[in-house]
């Protein structure tokens, strides 16, 4: 009797593992989705995207978008996010921005960054930032956000580095066999890791 108790809980892990890990994707696209639906309010406000350069991150610019304005009420936008105002707050966990996996002492770090560079929807060289409804490839096919593979402060402003004939970079949660993505236009779309990077651009 003990040993069938043992082989069903045997076969009965794998689904749990499942199960769970359906329920941590479900989570992230939700964080993906919010994140793409409060870039469009910020658009629709001001006439333009949220910064992803300068002092703090794009994120910290999206606060009052995804429900969190008194937590954006304490930063000062003109101070570095570790600056001393900035840097105690730097600390707050802010649910958008966490990957489900990464579980509670993950810290107040997030994986949801954007492209930075020349031919990037987010390109410091442009004279104008990009709006959404100015985007030359469309909303629907323009990447906003990714789950990238590392990490980092939510509040700094530190994105993928884009460059057009250079190699991107590693996306995608670990041990996960799909990107999540957000397009600009708010929905969200799971490729495959080994989705060739010419398809990406």
């Amino acid at each position: 009797q003990l040993l069938g108790g043992a082989i069903a809980i045997a076969l009965l892990l794998p689904a749990v593992s499942k199960v769970r890990e359906a329920a941590a994707r479900q989570s992230d696209s939700n964080n993906l989705r919010q994140i793409g639906l409060g870039t469009l309010n910020f658009d629709s406000a001001n006439g333009k995207l949220p910064p992803a350069d300068g002092p703090v991150s794009w994120r910290v610019h999206l606060l009052p978008y995804i429900e969190q304005n008194n937590l954006y009420r304490q930063f000062d936008l003109r101070q570095p996010w570790d600056g001393p105002t900035n840097k105690p707050l730097a600390s707050s966990r802010v649910r958008t921005y966490q990957s489900a996996g990464d579980g509670a002492g993950a810290g107040a770090e997030t994986r949801y960054r954007v492209f930075v560079g020349p031919g990037a929807l987010f390109d410091p060289t442009r004279p104008q930032p990009w709006t959404v409804s100015s985007v030359p490839d469309g909303s629907s096919s323009t990447i906003l956000a990714v789950e990238a593979g590392d990490a980092v402060p939510w509040p700094q402003p530190k994105e993928l580095a884009y460059e057009r004939g250079g190699a991107l970079p590693a996306l995608g949660y670990p041990g996960r066999k799909v990107v999540l993505v957000v397009m600009l236009d708010g929905t969200v779309r799971a490729l495959a890791k080994d989705t060739a990077p010419a398809v990406l651009r």
